[in-house]
């Protein structure tokens, strides 16, 4: 898997600031410390050899869920690609892949690894949507001469809530055209319902205590308790946790210190992942206050959303979907069968499917007359004329006749 995606794309680890200042004080240890943001960005090496004028290009952007990193997404990388621009004909689909990006939450993965000295004990989940928007702004940005290319969002869980929360914060723009969210966190069963901020039960924390662990005496233990104690059972996808059990080994030499002065001791095998325990805890007791401003914020996304559900997860109350099909004006809705809240990592082929079927619609219902037109650049004589053209249409919806008086 990894040889195919290095065989097809130039691989590169970014790293910039998060968005500043962040949205709860306590976010970082000191108000004025600024956090680190690590993606990575796969550019697809044969664009060149792809000559269809009328061809779209797609970015595809994946978001994690709490605890995972952008490890997950790997395989997704690899069959996407596969699937897209591996098979006979594949050049003269009207689709390809322009560009793939894998962000590390700041407290997930290589960003918290930056940021553990810096973290506070709170992360609003709408911070992580205002991250998601300033990689896209850097790497993604559009212009008029290149509006044949779409920005897909894809993100689960935490990473769905936040890949909606950034339409909230963007709703009619155009830099983001198409967003699937698998299994969206919006609304929880917590101990007190009507609190503004997310309190839990202690038998839930002991529950998910039970399945999170960042500590252990070897490498043996990390690989069993990854694949029999935590939220990776049986059922996932061998690809899937071969990537994730990779990517979070941190295996490092302790060596002990007294007073500054190295201990004339061998040195200790500190084996951990790169996700830590207390940053992993904290996200399931955070979904508010980010929550109720999303659901309030939903009935002004105009663009399109595509939800992914396991018919047998219980992590996403009913609540959910009925507050996504009530509210959001361009919406679809998919239903897994046995599948449950880690259908992303269970039921990875069922669910590029769905991505592979509606980017292919996507692309069918596209105006291309209208794309064209778009992508025209114009002169200044043609954006005078626009203008007023936009202004007559605009000052219709706002002007009403009556009397003289105001």
């Amino acid at each position: 898997m990894e040889k195919y995606i290095n065989e097809n794309y130039s691989r590169e680890i970014k790293i910039i600031n998060a968005k500043w200042p962040r949205l709860e004080i306590d976010s970082t240890l000191n108000k004025f410390d600024k956090l680190k943001i690590v993606y990575e960005v796969f550019d697809f090496k044969y664009k060149s050899q792809i000559k269809l004028s009328h061809q779209i290009n797609f970015n595809l952007v994946f978001c994690h869920g709490s605890g995972m990193s952008r490890s997950i997404w790997d395989y997704y990388i690899y069959k996407l690609t596969e699937l897209i621009e591996a098979k006979p004909n594949s050049s003269q689909r009207e689709f390809h892949i322009n560009k793939i990006i894998s962000i590390d939450q700041v407290n997930h993965g290589e960003s918290y690894q930056l940021n553990k000295y810096k973290l506070g004990p709170n992360y609003n989940w709408n911070d992580g949507a205002r991250d998601i928007i300033k990689i896209m702004e850097l790497e993604l940005y559009k212009n008029s001469t290149d509006s044949n290319t779409l920005n897909i969002l894809i993100g689960h869980s935490m990473g769905g809530f936040q890949s909606l929360s950034a339409n909230a914060h963007l709703p009619n723009n155009t830099l983001i055209d198409l967003t699937f969210i698998i299994e969206p966190v919006l609304i929880t069963h917590t101990f007190i319902p009507d609190s503004n901020i997310t309190i839990v039960s202690s038998n839930f924390v002991k529950a998910i205590s039970k399945k999170i662990k960042s500590n252990f005496s070897s490498i043996d233990e990390f690989n069993d308790f990854l694949n029999y104690s935590s939220f990776y059972n049986k059922n996932t996808n061998q690809d899937i946790l071969n990537s994730i059990k990779k990517y979070e080994l941190k295996v490092t030499l302790d060596q002990k210190t007294d007073g500054g002065r190295v201990e004339d001791k061998s040195p200790t095998l500190q084996v951990t992942t790169k996700m830590n325990f207390y940053q992993n805890l904290l996200c399931y007791l955070t979904n508010k206050p980010a929550s109720p401003w999303l659901l309030n914020n939903l009935q002004f996304i105009n663009n399109p959303i595509i939800s992914i559900f396991g018919e047998k997860s219980d992590w996403c109350p009913v609540e959910n979907q009925i507050a996504l099909s009530k509210n959001l004006k361009n919406y679809k809705e998919y239903f897994i069968p046995d599948g449950n809240h880690l259908i992303n990592l269970e039921k990875p082929d069922k669910i590029i499917e769905i991505i592979l079927e509606n980017l292919t619609l996507h692309v069918e219902h596209l105006n291309h007359n209208e794309f064209n037109k778009r992508s025209k650049i114009l002169t200044v004589e043609e954006r005078q004329k626009l203008f007023l053209d936009s202004f007559d249409q605009f000052v219709k919806l706002r002007i009403r006749e009556r009397g003289s008086k105001l």
